[in-house]
């Protein structure tokens, strides 16, 4: 029997063949919208990097970016942006090295442990999420879950993000997060 984690990295891989070539020229305006608020940015750290087409347009920025997926999806982001930094990555498990700003858009709502997800983006000054603005869960979608915005601003302010800007569109909410110098300690949870 596979583990859970096993099982999880199979099913975002068949789940990949099917949006690694989707470009989202909309979520990547509103991104940008987003870093363009901040000061002094110059490492980005985008998780859920699909076909890199976002870190491709943020490299050509200027930014010093790192795209992060799964295997399979990394050697089609470097077939198409072989000059893009792309490395492969675990939602579920791995670490992330720090950088000021992490981007993870559209990846939450498919994790198992989302919490030890946003956790482990600590490491960034800043955090940048987009969920899906859908409150229904197909079950060919993927998703394991679906986040009121209350829910998510609830979820970074545990993890030690302060909230400060929101957008919404007619398929996302973005979440532009500010790491606390502390993060909030609830020894009831």
């Amino acid at each position: 029997m596979e583990n859970s984690i096993d099982g999880w990295v199979k099913k975002q891989a068949n789940h990949y063949k099917t949006v690694e070539n989707q470009h989202e020229p909309l979520r990547e305006e509103n991104i940008i919208k987003l870093l363009k608020k901040l000061e002094n940015v110059k490492t980005i750290t985008e998780v859920a990097c699909a076909g890199g087409f976002l870190t491709k347009r943020l490299q050509d920025m200027g930014y010093s970016i790192i795209g992060l997926d799964l295997p399979e999806v990394v050697a089609k982001a470097k077939t198409t942006f072989p000059d893009c930094n792309f490395k492969n990555f675990n939602a579920e498990m791995d670490n992330i090295n720090e950088a000021d700003v992490i981007v993870a858009a559209e990846i939450v709502e498919h994790l198992a442990n989302d919490f030890s997800f946003l956790m482990r983006c600590a490491v960034a000054k800043h955090i940048i999420i987009t969920i899906p603005n859908n409150p229904t869960i197909e079950s060919g979608d993927h998703h394991i879950r679906y986040y009121p915005r209350f829910s998510m601003e609830k979820l970074l302010d545990l993890a030690g993000f302060e909230v400060v800007e929101y957008l919404v569109d007619s398929s996302s909410q973005f979440f532009l997060g500010k790491k606390r110098s502390s993060p909030v300690v609830n020894e009831n949870i």
